[in-house]
């Protein structure tokens, strides 16, 4: 399984990703809220095969953030911490 965490911001948002090891698989990055920033976090999603992504947000972003991240390879969690 890997975790994909998003902190999610007005602008720019930061992701990273590890697997169930705790190894990091994609490094922390930062991408803008607009179509440009979805294309960068999707092509780094893309290199590796998620299994599930877990975004760390808030629940008014979720709305926004879903459609973008979800595929028909990933299972998507929101949890708002």
């Amino acid at each position: 399984m890997i975790y994909v965490g998003i902190d999610i911001a007005k602008e720019t948002h930061v992701a990273a990703a590890m697997n169930a090891d705790g190894v990091i698989l994609i490094e922390p990055f930062a991408f803008q809220n607009n179509h440009e920033g979805f294309k960068l976090l999707k092509s780094k999603l893309d290199t590796c095969p998620a299994s599930a992504t877990t975004t760390d947000d808030i629940l008014c972003w979720s709305e926004d953030s879903t459609p973008t991240t979800a595929s028909a390879r990933s299972k998507v969690s929101l949890i708002n911490v």
